[in-house]
């Protein structure tokens, strides 16, 4: 039994490096071929939570390793090894609970790679996947340095062949970015200060692919319209960083608070009135900015207290 064992354990962490291997060539093809998109970011996508599943197995008991990813009816007449396994949220929550390091940035871009790559099956989209695949290098070389440090690097796990796909990728991303920035420089002047542009640019987003590569395309701040660069679609600086009539009603907005220096709206470390900045105070779990003013009440009633 316990040689079985030790052969599937070892079957997950080769099937996991071939979804990965498999989803960079098909990444490779998708440059001629439009369909292979889909199996690449699949391919890639299910690798990544193949090895978080190996890592759980790792720290299981030897007599019976996959029992905190196993989810199938367990009778002893029946092999220990899972015919179903956790889902994501489930690995997150064991992570947790193990201490195994996930940051929440980590788990940011884990969502919306699977958003992503959701979007990309049921909806045929044929737009570019170079972020998605990019947010999966880090993930991959993050998680393999930090907890599975057994395989060396990323680049000893999936082949340097592979290897050096992803880092041309995360090049081409970085300078079409570098680009998205120079088109502000026709309006740059506009806005009270360059903190401003420097934070929209860290955490704007496209309502319609999720894309973070924001182009100018017309007025000044702050009605701007923008564009981006991958589905092309137009939309307002407002909508980018989801400050809409809309996401204040459904709760989706991030927190806005007053700017202890005019009194205009202060978000993500930024004062959109003035450009004043102070710290921006990250919740480790959720990679999410926690609220400056209830931080502030919260140490006033610790004072008071005291």
């Amino acid at each position: 039994m316990c040689e079985n064992l030790e052969k599937a354990k070892n079957n997950l962490l080769e099937n996991a490096k071939l979804s990965i291997q498999l989803g960079i060539e098909d990444f490779k093809l998708s440059e001629s071929d439009n369909k292979r998109k889909i199996s690449s970011i699949r391919n890639i996508y299910a690798g990544l939570l193949l090895l978080y599943k190996y890592k759980l197995v790792t720290i299981g008991s030897k007599d019976d390793p996959f029992k905190l990813i196993d989810v199938s009816p367990r009778y002893k007449e029946v092999s220990l090894i899972p015919k179903k396994t956790i889902t994501l949220s489930e690995i997150k929550e064991i992570f947790k609970s193990q201490g195994i390091s996930m940051s929440g940035e980590s788990n940011k871009k884990l969502d919306k790679i699977n958003k992503r790559r959701n979007e990309i099956e049921h909806l045929y989209s044929n737009e570019d996947i170079i972020e998605s695949i990019n947010d999966c290098f880090i993930l991959l070389e993050d998680f393999i340095r930090n907890n599975l440090p057994e395989q060396n690097n990323l680049s000893n796990f999936i082949g340097e062949s592979n290897y050096t796909i992803l880092v041309q990728n995360k090049k081409v991303l970085e300078e079409r970015k570098k680009l998205c920035r120079e088109s502000y420089n026709l309006v740059l002047k506009t806005f009270p200060g360059i903190e401003i542009l420097d934070m929209m640019l860290e955490m704007a987003e496209c309502r319609n692919c999720h894309s973070s590569l924001i182009e100018y395309y017309s007025g000044e701040y702050p009605d701007l319209t923008l564009v981006c660069d991958i589905c092309k679609t137009h939309q307002n600086f407002d909508d980018v960083l989801y400050l809409s009539h809309n996401d204040i009603k459904r709760g989706g907005s991030p927190t806005i608070s007053e700017c202890e220096e005019c009194g205009g709206d202060y978000l993500y470390g930024v004062c959109l009135d003035c450009s004043y900045t102070r710290e921006l105070i990250i919740d480790p779990d959720t990679g999410c900015e926690i609220d400056y003013e209830s931080i502030q009440r919260m140490k006033y009633l610790m004072q008071k207290n005291d």
